[in-house]
Formats: structure tokens, C-alpha cells, sequence
């Protein structure tokens, strides 16, 4: 059988016979009837990654300003508030495109600027949560971040109920959204 050649796709010969494939270390773009370099194509999904943490970082600082607040409202961030800031970060998938250790920072970043400023502080968290949170659902998904952190040292702390409260209010949810989402990890 005799090849034929249909032309040169970035440089790189490409074969012809039944439809369009390509030869050894090119892949065949699904979009185009054009040969891709292997290479290229690692480059693009390298890229599509580093663009959806792009989008993600806003939700990732959104997180760790909300936990920081609740870990703070009670005076100290324990160890077991860390703990589930960790178990947080490897459940969600929105989180996982980011090393752990970056969401650890952004939360002790938080917790320094809570430290220094209580008052400015606590409203620059409120207003990076809500600008965090532009996502379908991410409301919702952010508020039962802050009640897990809330219960992850074993109190029911009134000045963290506070916190809640307040990030419930700053995200437009309903009162009520809150103690649903107690009553729900509660069980």
C-alpha cells in the first residue's frame, strides 16, 4: 500500500487513506482535521489547567477567608479547625487543582489579617466571600464549609454561630439557611 501525502500540519507530514490520521507523536485534533504534536497537546492541557485555577482562585480565597473567620470567633484556631480545613480542601474538587498547601496559606494569610485588624479584617473576609461566590451553588457549598469548621472542635460556640450568621447574610441566603445547615451536619 502507498502513501499518500495530504500535507504538512505544523510543519509535520500527515497521512491520508480512510479520513485523516496522523503519524507516530502526532495526535489528530478533534475539532479540526489538522495533526497535532504531542508536545503541543500536553501544552494545551497544561494551560486549560493553570485557566480553570484561574477561575477557581476567587472560590479558593472565598474558602479560606470563611474558615479563617470561623476558626478566629472563638479567640483561637485549633488544631482540630486545621484538621478540617484539610479534609475540606481534599474533598472538594474545585479546590483540588490548587496544592493544599496554597489553601493553607491563604487561610493563615486570613488568619494574620484577622490578628492585626479584627474590625477591617473581619469586613475585607466578608467582602472576599462574597466576591468568591459569583458560582452557581457556591453559596450554599461555602456556608456548609463555615458550619463544618465551626463544629469541627466539638463546641457549639455562640460567637461562631455569630460568624455563620453573618457570612449567611453577606452571601444573600435566607436566616434560616444556617441552622438548616447545623441541623443537617448535626445529624
Amino acid at each position: 500500500m502507498v502513501e499518500k501525502r495530504a500535507g504538512y500540519a505544523m510543519g509535520i507530514p500527515v497521512q491520508q487513506g480512510h479520513g485523516w490520521r496522523a503519524k507516530r507523536g502526532v495526535q489528530k485534533s478533534a475539532r479540526f482535521q489538522i495533526a497535532i504534536p504531542i508536545e503541543a497537546t500536553a501544552l494545551f492541557d497544561r494551560f486549560r489547567k493553570e485557566l480553570q485555577r484561574h477561575r477557581q482562585r476567587p472560590f479558593l480565597e472565598a474558602v479560606a477567608a470563611a474558615c479563617a473567620l470561623v476558626a478566629t470567633a472563638d479567640g483561637e484556631v485549633s488544631f482540630s479547625e486545621r484538621a478540617r480545613l484539610d479534609a475540606v480542601v481534599e474533598s472538594l474538587s474545585e479546590l483540588r487543582l490548587f496544592d493544599p498547601h496554597e489553601v493553607v496559606d491563604a487561610f493563615d494569610e486570613h488568619v494574620a489579617v484577622l490578628a492585626d485588624d479584627p474590625d477591617g479584617g473581619h469586613n475585607r473576609m466578608l467582602k472576599t466571600i462574597t466576591s468568591g461566590t459569583k458560582n452557581e451553588g457556591a453559596a450554599d457549598l461555602l456556608l456548609r464549609i463555615g458550619v463544618a469548621m465551626s463544629l469541627a472542635d466539638g463546641r457549639d460556640s455562640a460567637d461562631e454561630h455569630k460568624v455563620i450568621d453573618q457570612i449567611c447574610a453577606a452571601l444573600g441566603l435566607a436566616p434560616e439557611a444556617a441552622s438548616a445547615a447545623f441541623d443537617a451536619l448535626a445529624e
